[in-house]
């Protein structure tokens, strides 16, 4: 039994005034309102990088937004899915010992991230490699997991699977594992470059994986973006527009693009527009004229692995298990 002799009132350091408590790290998991916010938003298609933004100003983490997320796939999980997953992948490898297949299973025994290849896909890879498209934009499937084509074009223009993955989440480790075990299957064998969307997580692991890959991101993904980051601009003027993409798709020289571009944001008054510095400063890695010294097969867009989505849709749906989709 304890007994309290004095108690000292005062604090030993400044105390938080409450309109700025919000930004004090609580280090606690999200509370039961904040997780069927995040639930609710996710079912309505916002992003769960966008929901810690657009809500509580702090009151939850973009990481515990992401774990929280990790946790309901996880425990709508079916009895018994993953490990029907498991042993119909070991009779393929038995079938064929090139099939080639891993799991990744979290701290309490359950499967997190899953990637598998066949025998085809990689010995296509050998020959069909050099540039590999990959998108995590598709997710209709029982637990709402991401999935993750690699593909490629072969020499008709026809598109490629080389491998797919189905990720709890869209982190940085989490593509980092996904990107090593890839590679793995495909003997270390470095493709020469990589399109994506323009994703941070996606960016940072490419650059810790495959440091000497080109990487570029997907112009249409970034062409898209203009009508919602510049509505005033992109809605009044139809010039801007068709001025925009002259000087994005025809510049004929770096320097060319850069006094254009310049030119451009002076005459529609988007100085100050901080999207658009962000947009120029990484323009070695959209723009075609800044990636005209390495091959990318003539792609300059993933619409390959959205179309390799599309054939995914007419045989995945929001029922299909893990299973259903492995097989």
């Amino acid at each position: 039994m304890w007994i309290i002799l004095s108690f000292e009132a005062k604090h030993n350091h400044a105390v938080v005034t409450p309109n700025k408590a919000h930004f004090v790290p609580t280090g606690q998991a999200v509370e039961e309102s904040g997780q069927h916010v995040i639930e609710l938003f996710k079912d309505h298609g916002i992003p769960i990088g966008k929901v810690a933004t657009l809500f509580g100003k702090g009151r939850f983490s973009k990481p515990n937004c992401y774990n929280h997320m990790r946790d309901v796939r996880s425990k709508i999980l079916e009895v018994g899915d993953a490990q029907g997953v498991l042993e119909y992948c070991e009779s393929q490898v038995e079938l064929d010992p090139r099939f080639f297949y891993r799991m990744q299973i979290d701290d309490e025994g359950k499967m997190s991230n899953f990637f598998c290849v066949d025998a085809r896909s990689r010995m296509a890879y050998k020959i069909f490699g050099d540039v590999i498209v990959f998108d995590t934009t598709y997710r209709t499937n029982m637990y709402e997991m991401p999935l993750a084509p690699f593909t490629g074009v072969d020499n008709h223009k026809k598109n490629i699977l080389f491998g797919c993955a189905l990720v709890m989440d869209e982190q940085q480790d989490t593509f980092e594992w996904l990107f090593r075990t890839w590679l793995e299957a495909m003997e270390g064998k470095e493709p020469i470059s990589i399109i994506t969307d323009q994703d941070k997580a996606i960016s940072n692991a490419i650059h810790v994986v495959f440091p000497s890959v080109r990487h570029r991101f997907c112009i249409w993904h970034i062409l898209k973006k203009f009508q919602e980051k510049l509505p005033p601009a992109y809605n009044k003027s139809k010039e801007f527009k068709n001025e925009m993409q002259a000087i994005i798709r025809r510049s004929l020289s770096e320097s060319h693009f850069i006094e254009q571009w310049s030119e451009i944001i002076k005459k529609y008054d988007l100085l100050e527009n901080s999207w658009l510095k962000k947009l120029f400063d990484m323009k070695k890695e959209w723009v075609p004229v800044f990636t005209m010294d390495t091959f990318f097969a003539g792609m300059q867009a993933s619409q390959r692995a959205e179309s390799m989505n599309s054939l995914f849709s007419a045989k995945v749906n929001a029922g299909t298990s893990l299973q259903e989709f492995i097989r």
